[in-house]
Protein backbone atom coordinates (compact mmCIF):
# COMPACT_ATOMS: atom_id res chain seq x y z
CA UNK A 1 0.00 0.00 0.00
CA UNK A 2 1.39 3.23 -1.09
CA UNK A 3 1.58 6.33 1.09
CA UNK A 4 -1.13 8.20 -0.71
CA UNK A 5 -3.54 5.06 -0.09
CA UNK A 6 -2.46 5.74 3.72
CA UNK A 7 -3.36 9.14 3.62
CA UNK A 8 -6.77 8.82 1.88
CA UNK A 9 -8.09 6.53 4.41
CA UNK A 10 -6.90 8.30 7.35
CA UNK A 11 -8.55 11.12 6.14
CA UNK A 12 -6.55 13.30 7.57
CA UNK A 13 -8.18 16.80 9.25
CA UNK A 14 -6.86 20.03 8.91
CA UNK A 15 -6.80 23.03 6.05
CA UNK A 16 -6.62 21.88 2.82
CA UNK A 17 -3.20 23.83 2.06
CA UNK A 18 -1.53 21.58 5.33
CA UNK A 19 -2.77 18.52 4.15
CA UNK A 20 -1.55 19.40 0.63
CA UNK A 21 1.80 20.29 2.17
CA UNK A 22 2.19 17.23 4.36
CA UNK A 23 1.53 14.99 1.40
CA UNK A 24 4.18 16.73 -0.72
CA UNK A 25 7.07 16.82 1.98
CA UNK A 26 9.31 13.83 2.92
CA UNK A 27 10.00 12.85 6.37
CA UNK A 28 13.31 13.58 6.20
CA UNK A 29 12.17 17.49 5.10
CA UNK A 30 10.30 17.42 8.00
CA UNK A 31 13.01 16.27 10.58
CA UNK A 32 15.95 18.88 9.07
CA UNK A 33 12.96 21.98 9.86
CA UNK A 34 12.25 20.25 12.99
CA UNK A 35 16.13 20.30 13.78
CA UNK A 36 16.78 23.85 12.70
CA UNK A 37 13.76 25.09 14.30
CA UNK A 38 15.69 23.61 17.68
CA UNK A 39 18.94 24.87 17.15
CA UNK A 40 17.11 28.18 16.69
CA UNK A 41 15.55 28.03 19.75
CA UNK A 42 18.05 27.04 21.60
CA UNK A 43 20.68 29.71 20.72
CA UNK A 44 17.71 32.72 21.00
CA UNK A 45 17.23 31.46 24.55
CA UNK A 46 21.02 31.05 25.63
CA UNK A 47 20.88 35.03 24.74
CA UNK A 48 17.61 35.75 26.62
CA UNK A 49 18.35 33.50 29.59
CA UNK A 50 20.93 35.46 31.21
CA UNK A 51 19.29 38.71 31.14
CA UNK A 52 15.81 36.62 32.82
CA UNK A 53 19.12 35.51 35.43
CA UNK A 54 19.62 39.29 36.03
CA UNK A 55 15.92 40.03 36.31
CA UNK A 56 15.37 37.93 39.55
CA UNK A 57 18.88 38.59 40.96
CA UNK A 58 17.63 42.51 41.27
CA UNK A 59 14.12 41.76 42.13
CA UNK A 60 11.39 38.88 42.78
CA UNK A 61 10.43 39.72 39.43
CA UNK A 62 11.27 38.02 36.14
CA UNK A 63 9.93 37.64 32.56
CA UNK A 64 6.82 35.15 33.43
CA UNK A 65 6.12 37.80 36.45
CA UNK A 66 5.07 40.27 34.21
CA UNK A 67 3.27 37.82 31.30
CA UNK A 68 1.06 37.36 34.52
CA UNK A 69 1.21 40.60 35.95
CA UNK A 70 -2.75 40.67 35.57
CA UNK A 71 -3.38 44.22 36.91
CA UNK A 72 -1.68 47.60 36.86
CA UNK A 73 -0.57 47.70 40.33
CA UNK A 74 0.89 44.82 39.78
CA UNK A 75 2.82 45.57 36.79
CA UNK A 76 3.83 49.28 38.70
CA UNK A 77 5.58 46.77 41.76
CA UNK A 78 7.61 44.89 38.74
CA UNK A 79 8.35 48.40 36.81
CA UNK A 80 9.53 50.34 40.18
CA UNK A 81 11.73 46.79 41.29
CA UNK A 82 13.19 46.88 38.09
CA UNK A 83 14.01 49.97 37.34
CA UNK A 84 15.29 51.92 33.91
CA UNK A 85 18.03 50.26 33.66
CA UNK A 86 16.58 46.72 33.44
CA UNK A 87 13.49 47.95 31.60
CA UNK A 88 15.55 48.47 28.83
CA UNK A 89 16.98 45.02 29.16
CA UNK A 90 13.45 43.70 29.10
CA UNK A 91 12.52 45.51 26.14
CA UNK A 92 15.53 43.77 24.61
CA UNK A 93 14.30 40.37 25.71
CA UNK A 94 10.76 41.69 24.73
CA UNK A 95 11.73 42.73 21.15
CA UNK A 96 14.27 39.25 20.63
CA UNK A 97 10.97 37.53 21.63
CA UNK A 98 9.47 38.21 17.45
CA UNK A 99 12.28 36.56 16.41
CA UNK A 100 12.23 33.43 19.09
CA UNK A 101 8.32 32.76 18.18
CA UNK A 102 8.38 31.39 14.46
CA UNK A 103 11.51 29.55 16.00
CA UNK A 104 9.47 27.22 18.63
CA UNK A 105 7.03 27.22 16.46
CA UNK A 106 8.89 26.09 13.69
CA UNK A 107 10.04 23.26 16.29
CA UNK A 108 6.72 22.23 17.73
CA UNK A 109 4.93 22.43 14.85
CA UNK A 110 7.14 20.34 12.42
CA UNK A 111 7.96 17.93 14.91
CA UNK A 112 3.97 16.98 15.52
CA UNK A 113 4.16 16.95 11.80
CA UNK A 114 6.87 14.60 11.61
CA UNK A 115 5.75 12.20 14.03
CA UNK A 116 2.74 12.20 12.40
CA UNK A 117 4.55 11.29 9.25
CA UNK A 118 6.00 8.11 10.61
CA UNK A 119 2.45 6.94 11.88
CA UNK A 120 0.92 7.30 8.66
CA UNK A 121 4.18 5.45 7.01
CA UNK A 122 4.02 2.53 9.84
CA UNK A 123 2.77 -0.57 8.62
CA UNK A 124 0.48 -2.00 10.73
CA UNK A 125 -3.02 -2.78 11.11
CA UNK A 126 -3.17 -0.37 13.96
CA UNK A 127 -3.63 1.95 12.20
CA UNK A 128 -7.51 0.59 11.93
CA UNK A 129 -7.45 1.42 16.01
CA UNK A 130 -9.88 4.45 17.25
CA UNK A 131 -6.89 5.78 19.49
CA UNK A 132 -4.59 5.77 16.25
CA UNK A 133 -6.66 6.83 14.20
CA UNK A 134 -7.54 10.31 16.50
CA UNK A 135 -3.87 10.90 16.50
CA UNK A 136 -3.69 10.63 12.76
CA UNK A 137 -6.53 12.34 11.76
CA UNK A 138 -6.02 15.53 14.16
CA UNK A 139 -1.90 15.65 13.64
CA UNK A 140 -2.64 18.52 11.27
CA UNK A 141 -4.68 20.66 13.26
CA UNK A 142 -2.50 20.19 16.24
CA UNK A 143 0.47 21.05 14.48
CA UNK A 144 -0.81 24.44 13.61
CA UNK A 145 -1.11 24.93 17.38
CA UNK A 146 2.12 26.86 18.17
CA UNK A 147 1.29 29.21 15.69
CA UNK A 148 -2.06 29.82 16.90
CA UNK A 149 0.47 30.24 19.90
CA UNK A 150 2.44 32.95 18.13
CA UNK A 151 -0.44 35.19 17.22
CA UNK A 152 -1.41 35.54 20.65
CA UNK A 153 2.48 35.56 22.43
CA UNK A 154 2.36 38.72 19.26
CA UNK A 155 -0.65 40.86 21.02
CA UNK A 156 1.33 40.18 24.40
CA UNK A 157 4.51 41.42 23.65
CA UNK A 158 2.93 44.38 22.08
CA UNK A 159 1.01 45.16 26.02
CA UNK A 160 4.52 44.42 27.23
CA UNK A 161 6.44 47.32 25.00
CA UNK A 162 3.09 49.49 25.76
CA UNK A 163 3.61 48.74 29.46
CA UNK A 164 7.61 49.16 29.77
CA UNK A 165 7.36 52.53 27.45
CA UNK A 166 4.52 54.50 29.01
CA UNK A 167 4.81 53.28 32.99
CA UNK A 168 2.64 55.73 33.86
CA UNK A 169 -0.40 55.65 31.08
CA UNK A 170 -1.11 52.26 30.54
CA UNK A 171 -4.15 51.28 32.74
CA UNK A 172 -5.76 47.89 33.60
CA UNK A 173 -6.13 46.81 30.50
CA UNK A 174 -3.62 46.08 29.12
CA UNK A 175 -1.46 44.17 31.94
CA UNK A 176 -5.27 42.58 31.55
CA UNK A 177 -4.78 41.51 28.07
CA UNK A 178 -1.21 40.60 28.54
CA UNK A 179 -1.90 38.04 31.41
CA UNK A 180 -4.76 36.63 29.03
CA UNK A 181 -2.73 36.12 25.98
CA UNK A 182 0.04 34.82 27.71
CA UNK A 183 -2.14 31.87 29.24
CA UNK A 184 -4.17 31.19 25.85
CA UNK A 185 -0.53 31.30 24.35
CA UNK A 186 1.02 28.41 27.13
CA UNK A 187 -2.26 26.75 27.07
CA UNK A 188 -1.76 26.06 23.37
CA UNK A 189 1.85 25.22 23.67
CA UNK A 190 1.40 22.87 26.15
CA UNK A 191 -1.17 21.01 24.21
CA UNK A 192 1.33 20.65 21.38
CA UNK A 193 3.74 19.08 23.40
CA UNK A 194 1.35 16.73 25.19
CA UNK A 195 0.07 15.72 21.94
CA UNK A 196 3.83 15.45 20.82
CA UNK A 197 4.40 12.79 23.25
CA UNK A 198 1.24 10.80 23.27
CA UNK A 199 2.03 10.35 19.29
CA UNK A 200 5.68 9.33 20.32
CA UNK A 201 4.03 6.45 22.77
CA UNK A 202 1.21 5.81 19.95
CA UNK A 203 3.99 5.23 17.37
CA UNK A 204 6.53 3.10 19.77
CA UNK A 205 3.55 1.12 20.66
CA UNK A 206 2.91 0.12 16.39
CA UNK A 207 6.53 -0.02 15.77
CA UNK A 208 6.54 -2.64 18.75
CA UNK A 209 3.45 -4.42 17.70
CA UNK A 210 4.93 -4.85 13.72
CA UNK A 211 7.98 -6.26 14.94
CA UNK A 212 5.69 -8.77 16.95
CA UNK A 213 3.92 -9.42 13.78
CA UNK A 214 6.81 -10.01 11.59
Amino acid sequence: MNKSTNLELIELKGPSFLQKFFEKISLRSLWIISGFGFLSTIIIYLIMAPIELELKEISPFGVMELEFMWTRSQAQIIIDAWGLEYIQKELFVTYLDFVFMPAYAILFSSFSLAISKKIVNNKTNLKNSPIVKFFLRNGLVIGLFPWIAVIFDIIENLNIIYILTNPEMFGNFAPFLTSVCASIKFSFLLLSILFSLVQILVFLFMKNRRMKEI
